[in-house]
C-alpha cells in the first residue's frame, strides 16, 4: 500500500529512457560502464532512470563523448499501470 501524493507516488517509479543512437554498440558499453541498465530492442536502447530529469545527462554524456544521439524519448508508467502494480492486478 502507498500513502502520499500524486507526485510522490511518480518519483517513486523507474522513468524508460528510448535512444536512437548511430554508434550502438559504443553507446550501449559506455552507459553500461557508467552505471545505467541498458536493454537494447532493435535499433534503439532502452535505459531506465530515476528521474526524466536523467535524460539530460545521458545525452549529454553521450553527445561529449563523440556518439550520434537522433531519437530521445522519456516514459513514465501510467497511473494504471501503478495502481496494478501496488495491487498486483487486482481492481479494488
Amino acid at each position: 500500500m502507498f500513502q502520499g501524493t500524486l507526485a510522490e507516488l511518480q518519483s517513486k517509479q523507474q522513468t524508460q529512457l528510448t535512444l536512437g543512437v548511430k554508434q550502438l554498440e559504443a553507446a550501449t558499453e559506455f552507459l553500461v560502464n557508467t552505471g545505467w541498465r541498458v536493454q537494447r530492442c532493435d535499433d534503439l536502447l532502452n535505459v531506465s532512470t530515476k528521474a526524466p530529469d536523467d535524460a539530460v545527462r545521458i545525452n549529454k554524456l553521450l553527445v561529449d563523448r563523440g556518439l550520434d544521439v537522433f531519437h530521445l524519448a522519456v516514459s513514465q508508467r501510467s497511473l494504471e499501470d501503478i495502481f496494478l502494480s501496488l495491487t498486483n492486478g487486482r481492481p479494488s
